[in-house]
């Protein structure tokens, strides 16, 4: 008869309970210990059916290790049916299972048991102790492993099952599995901690991860979010409801259980590993917090602001939407934790736990002048805002270094050698076993918000690509090296400045210079120097751009000389004092092969000749070298001999006439030391030579020519020469005027362009401004004025101009472009430069203004 409280407890038909009926004595086992089979079971009932020889079929327990009452711990093992039990029988109490008992297997190879360890050397098939009993048929061994790890040994605890699925308890071992590549294992020996999944997934409140190999492709999925409601699939318009314990406008289903079935989390950074990442990638991505309804597949639309690839071929890809920086520095503060972050005397605002709408001001788009204030804001405020807005939990230390450094970099001063000294070096403890060396100096290297590229060296040397500029600028010498060609092409001008001397030279072929208009060079502009032009070449065995057989070669020119060539224009040389000379040849003057004149227009025409004069007057430039046509004049005058010969096409007749007229107009005598030779007749004055007067009327003729010509200017004359060299437009009239100038700069198109302090200089500057009492005094680059010419007698005239960008860009404030710039969240002065600590404030909204002004006087140079 079943206890009346126990019948109460189970539920109405667990038992299917027939009414009772009469039955025939049985025979009685009480308080005894028999062998029963368990028929069935009803597993959450803790019941079983069992049945043991001789008796009918009964409800049984079993004996347990736990409370047996409705609190604390329970076990959950529940026998299967067929096996073997023995049961306690009572008059009190249901039958009670004692325990399990075990069945023979047979021969010890029955069956596939499984193992704590695979190949483990211990065991039914490693036990070298016990072999003899296990294969010996004497010692009517049976196997009652029913299943159990073939490698048990004695001490071992554990519970496995068909599957090999199981928990186990060893001596130096413990683990918990689903099979040999699904576990979690611990060791006492290194306190080792293995966990092994083929497959594997990782959820937290907001977060999830899961590797999969899906038809043989493996992936891992990683994402996450700040945000609790994100990772639920809710928008942000919902986080306020979120964080209040409020229901939200969706049906009121606003809590842990998803919403929909396929209900996704709003993932802010998700990373793909494996297949689907073809190595590694990682997305960060802003998802629409404007959607009025939860994320389902394919329901919500990101915006990718950022992506990492690895590619299994080692191809690296980094893309921001953002700004990309690396930095090398000394200067890194560490927050460090004041409160826990459950203590309610910390920053928990149960109004507005997940602090909703809080959040630091961006540093607005930044100019050249101010990007090492971004540098500093993004790298020590925004960048670390989460802990910003924790104040009460977190602090930063702001003045820690390394190797009790207090500064981040040196002061930069001009130095005259070609390499600057090493930054201040500090010795750190890493560990117990070494130092490490940490330099002074900050190095960067990114990309601004708006696509620019910036470069910068501990040395104050920059590299700057941006607002479709480059610009490279370093305090001490920039060195360009090519093992072949180096190429220059500009849109529109090259300009380059020097505030010392430029060399240009060609160590084995040429130099060109081409002007398509004008090709001006100035010397001596300072009132000393000059310009030289000089050639040490042997003249060449052919002319220039001729081969040696004449044939055009204009690739290889052999100039061999010094050639000034104006071949569509005048050719003008203007000096106070005019010297020409030859070293070694002759001394050529050539009226364009003789068809045009030679003019020489001086106050006196002085030759002082060592050997002879030869005069000749021809028709043919071939009979002018050698004079040896009839028609032509020659005058030889040599030292010892003056020789005359004059052509018959003098006065159309062979007749040679000779006069010698004085200035007043009387003949006088015609005196000579040597002999005279004529071919013809001699005629003076007083009477006639030779052959007799047939000539005296071309001789009148022209004595009065003569004495015209005496009287009259050569422009009444009409001589050409004379008209070019009193010709208002020549060269020679206009020298005064003539000169190199340098364009203003309103007429260099530079429309709005700025030259920026590069940061060198500002450390030169702000350096120098200290230990001077706040004005610089440091060197700077000086520019003297070129006037656009200089008159005749040496005096400075017309309009003053200076080389690019121009005298007002250079001297006043109308056309100023220099930018001077004083970091306000940096130092970079003659204390060293680092960050400014926090303390001091990070308002973006009083950021210094950018100075403007000329050149003179305040570009600092490392001279």
């Amino acid at each position: 008869m079943l206890n009346d409280a126990i019948r109460l407890a189970l539920p109405p038909g667990i038992l299917a309970q027939a009414p009772e009926r009469e039955s025939e004595p049985r025979v009685s086992f009480t308080n005894q210990l028999i062998v029963c089979e368990i028929h069935d079971v009803i597993a959450y009932g803790n019941s079983y059916i069992v049945k043991g020889a001789g008796t009918s079929r009964m409800l049984a327990t079993v004996l347990m290790d736990t409370s047996g009452l409705p609190i604390g711990a329970r076990d959950a093992t529940m026998l299967t049916p067929g096996a073997k039990v023995l049961c306690y029988m009572s008059d009190d109490y249901y039958p009670t299972i004692m325990g399990v008992l075990p069945s023979p297997v047979g021969s010890p190879l029955v069956g596939a048991p499984d193992s704590i360890t695979a190949a483990a050397k211990v065991g039914l098939y490693g036990d070298p102790a016990h072999e003899n009993i296990i294969t010996s048929d004497q010692n009517c061994f049976i196997n009652f492993a029913d299943g159990r790890p073939v490698d048990n040994v004695p001490g071992d605890w554990g519970k496995f099952n068909e599957l090999g699925m199981g928990v186990f308890l060893g001596k130096f071992m413990s683990f918990m599995r689903a099979s040999d590549i699904c576990k979690l294992e611990t060791f006492y020996l290194d306190n080792l901690l293995r966990l092994f999944a083929y497959n594997y997934q990782h959820y937290t409140a907001c977060s999830e991860t899961e590797a999969f190999n899906d038809e043989g492709e493996w992936t891992n999925i990683s994402s996450s979010t700040p945000y609790p409601w994100e990772a639920l699939g809710f928008p942000s318009q919902f986080a306020t409801d979120f964080d209040k314990g409020n229901t939200s406008p969706l049906d009121g289903k606003f809590g842990i259980e998803p919403k929909e079935d396929n209900q996704l989390g709003l993932w802010r950074i998700r990373t793909f590993e494996g297949f689907l990442g073809e190595g590694r990638r990682t997305i960060v991505c802003v998802p629409d917090i404007s959607a009025t309804s939860v994320n389902v597949y394919g329901n919500m639309p990101y915006k990718g602001v950022l992506e990492e690839h690895i590619g299994l071929d080692g191809a690296y890809t980094l893309r921001s939407a953002k700004s990309i920086m690396f930095e090398k520095t000394i200067f890194i503060p560490i927050p460090t934790e004041i409160a826990p972050r459950d203590n309610p005397e910390g920053d928990t605002d149960f109004d507005n736990a997940a602090g909703i709408g809080e959040t630091l001001v961006e540093f607005p788009n930044p100019t050249i002048a101010n990007l090492d204030d971004k540098i500093a804001y993004d790298q020590q405020k925004y960048n670390t805002e989460g802990l910003d807005l924790r104040t009460k939990d977190w602090e930063f230390n702001e003045d820690v270094m390394i190797g009790g450094l207090v500064v981040e970099q040196d002061p930069l001063t001009p130095y005259s050698d070609f390499e600057s000294v090493k930054p201040t070096v500090a010795e750190e403890d890493i560990d117990h076993r070494k130092k490490e060396k940490y330099y002074k100096g900050r190095s960067f290297f990114g990309f601004t918000d708006d696509g620019g590229f910036l470069i910068e060296t501990a040395d104050g040397s920059t590299l700057r690509m941006v607002n479709g500029n480059i610009e490279l600028s370093c305090p001490g010498d920039t060195v360009v090296r090519a093992g072949r060609t180096v190429q220059t092409w500009s849109g529109r001008d090259v300009i380059i400045k020097a505030h010392k001397s430029i060399d240009v030279s060609s160590a084995t072929e040429d130099v060109r210079i081409k002007a398509d208009r004008n090709l001006m060079a100035l010397g001596g502009n300072s009132g000393t120097g000059g310009v030289l032009v000089e050639n040490r070449a042997v003249e060449g065995s052919y002319f220039p751009g001729m081969d040696s057989s004449g044939q055009d070669d204009a690739n290889n020119p052999n100039i061999g000389g010094l050639l000034l060539k104006s071949a569509r224009g005048k050719f003008s040389v203007i000096g106070d004092t005019l010297h020409l000379r030859s070293t070694g040849g002759d001394l050529v003057l050539d009226g364009s092969d003789g068809d045009q004149d030679i003019v020489l227009f001086g106050k006196e025409y002085k030759r002082y000749l060592k050997q002879k004069s030869l005069e000749v007057i021809s028709a043919s430039s071939a009979d002018i070298e050698d004079g040896s046509s009839e028609d032509s004049s020659v005058i030889e005058h040599t030292r010892s001999q003056y020789a005359l010969t004059v052509g018959p096409t003098l006065f159309s007749t062979p007749t040679f006439s000779l006069l010698n007229q004085s200035a007043d107009g009387n003949s006088s005598a015609f005196l000579m030391k040597g002999s005279i030779s004529l071919d013809g007749a001699a005629i003076s004055t007083g009477g006639f030579t030779g052959d007799g007067p047939s000539n005296a009327g071309a001789f009148s003729e022209l004595k009065n020519e003569l004495r015209q010509l005496q009287n009259t200017s050569f422009t009444e004359l009409g001589v050409d020469a004379e008209t070019y060299l009193r010709d208002p437009a020549s060269i020679g009239a206009i020298s005064e005027y003539v000169g190199v100038s340098f364009r203003a700069s309103d007429k260099l198109s530079l429309g709005t362009m700025k030259i920026y302090e590069a940061p060198w200089q500002r450390r030169f500057r702000k350096t120098a401004e200290i230990s001077a009492g706040g004005k610089y005094g440091g060197s700077v680059f000086v520019e003297s004025i070129v006037h656009q010419r200089v008159d005749n007698d040496g005096n400075d005239t017309g309009s003053e101009t200076m080389p690019f960008p121009g005298k007002l860009a250079w001297t006043s404030g109308e056309e100023s472009m220099f930018v001077q710039y004083d970091p306000k969240f940096y130092n970079m002065d003659s204390t060293g430069g680092t960050p400014k600590p926090k303390s001091d404030g990070y308002d973006v909204g009083t950021l210094e203004d950018a100075v403007e002004g000329p050149f003179e006087a305040q570009y600092p140079i490392n001279d």
